[in-house]
C-alpha cells in the first residue's frame, strides 16, 4: 500500500498521523455473548503462524487461563468476571475484554514485534448481543463479529411476593385461581431493562394455530391481568386468572416475547411500556428474545376425563 499526502499553506504542523483496518482471515478467532458468559475462540493454527503458544495466552484476570483442543484455544467465563469491563454507549451495555500473550520464558533475546493484544467487546443489543473481536499489534486493526442472544427464564410462583418458583410440573390449579408469573434475566443485571412486550396462551406448544393474548404491546389484553413491574427491572412480574380452553383438553401453555434495554436509555421500547399501536420503524430496529412456560393443568382434569370415559361406555 502507498500513502501519498500533500498539503498547502492552510495549516502549519509537522507530520502527519493514519489508521487503517483490515479484517482478520475467515474462521480465524470469534467471540459469542449471552448475558452469562463469554466464549472467545482462537484458532490454533493462526497463534502458531504468529509463533504464539496458546498456553501463554490470557485474559485481562491472568489468572483466567484456556483450554485446547488439535484445532482450536477457547476462553469461557461468566461475562461478569476475569476482568470484564462494563460500560454504556448510546443505551447500550457494552462488555470488554483482552487476550494477551505472556512472553516466552525460554532463550535470552526475542525477534518478536510489538505485543499481541486481541481485543474482544460484546455489544448489547435489545433482545441479542453482537460481539466484536479485533487484534491489534503496532498500527494494524483486524475485526471480525459475532452473534449471541440474551438469557431470559419464565417461572410460575405461589404468591405476589415471588420469592421462590414452582417447581411442580405439570403445575396444577383451580379454575380462576391467580397464577403468579416472573420473566427475568438467568443473570441479574441492575443497568438492563426487561419488558414484556406480548404474552399468550396456547392449549399447546403451537401457539400460531390456537392462542389467547395476555399482554400485546406491552398493554393489558385480558381484564383478570395484573402487571405489577415491567420495563423498568431486569425483571418483570404480572399475574392473571387460571382459564380453560373450550372444546381442548386442560393443558395451558403460556410464551411470551421479551424486549430488553439500557437502563439509562430513556428513549428505549423498555420506557415506553404500553403502546397502543405498533410502530413498524422501531421494531424492525429491535430484537427480542421468546420464552415458553408450562404447562399448567385443572385440577381434577384427569378424574374429570375417567369420568366421561365410563359415561361413553
Amino acid at each position: 500500500m502507498t500513502v501519498l499526502f500533500r498539503s498547502d499553506g492552510s495549516v502549519v504542523a509537522r507530520g502527519f498521523k493514519a489508521f487503517f483496518s483490515s479484517s482478520l482471515p475467515e474462521n480465524t478467532a470469534r467471540v459469542a455473548c449471552s448475558s452469562d458468559s463469554m466464549t472467545i475462540v482462537i484458532e490454533r493454527s493462526y497463534l502458531n503462524s504468529l509463533g504464539i503458544s496458546w498456553q501463554n495466552l490470557y485474559v485481562d484476570d491472568h489468572r483466567c487461563r484456556p483450554s485446547a483442543n488439535s484445532y482450536e484455544v477457547s476462553f469461557n467465563f461468566p461475562i461478569n468476571l476475569c476482568g470484564t469491563n462494563k460500560t454504556t454507549n448510546k443505551g447500550r451495555v457494552v462488555y470488554s475484554n483482552h487476550v494477551r500473550a505472556a512472553p516466552s520464558q525460554s532463550g535470552e533475546i526475542t525477534r518478536q514485534v510489538g505485543e499481541f493484544l486481541l481485543s474482544v467487546k460484546c455489544h448489547m443489543e435489545q433482545g441479542t448481543t453482537v460481539g466484536t473481536v479485533y487484534k491489534t499489534k503496532e498500527i494494524i486493526n483486524h475485526t471480525i463479529a459475532g452473534i449471541g442472544h440474551f438469557n431470559a427464564s419464565m417461572a410460575f410462583y405461589p404468591s405476589s411476593s415471588f420469592s421462590y418458583p414452582i417447581l411442580e410440573f405439570p403445575y396444577e390449579v383451580s379454575l380462576n385461581q391467580y397464577l403468579y408469573v416472573q420473566v427475568q434475566l438467568s443473570r441479574a443485571d441492575n443497568t438492563l431493562d426487561l419488558l414484556l412486550d406480548s404474552c399468550v396462551a396456547s392449549p399447546n406448544h403451537d401457539f400460531q394455530a390456537h392462542s389467547y393474548t395476555l399482554i400485546q404491546n406491552g398493554c393489558v389484553k385480558d381484564n383478570t391481568v395484573y402487571i405489577y413491574t415491567n420495563g423498568r427491572q431486569y425483571y418483570a412480574q404480572f399475574r392473571f386468572r387460571a382459564f380453560k380452553f373450550l372444546r381442548t383438553h386442560s393443558y395451558v401453555f403460556l410464551q411470551c416475547r421479551v424486549v430488553v434495554c439500557a437502563d439509562n436509555d430513556y428513549n428505549s421500547r423498555c420506557r415506553q411500556g404500553c403502546r397502543m399501536r405498533n410502530r413498524r420503524s422501531l421494531d424492525s430496529a429491535h430484537h427480542t428474545e421468546t420464552v415458553t412456560l408450562g404447562p399448567i393443568t385443572l385440577k381434577g382434569a384427569k378424574a374429570e376425563s375417567a369420568d366421561q370415559v365410563e359415561k361413553e361406555e
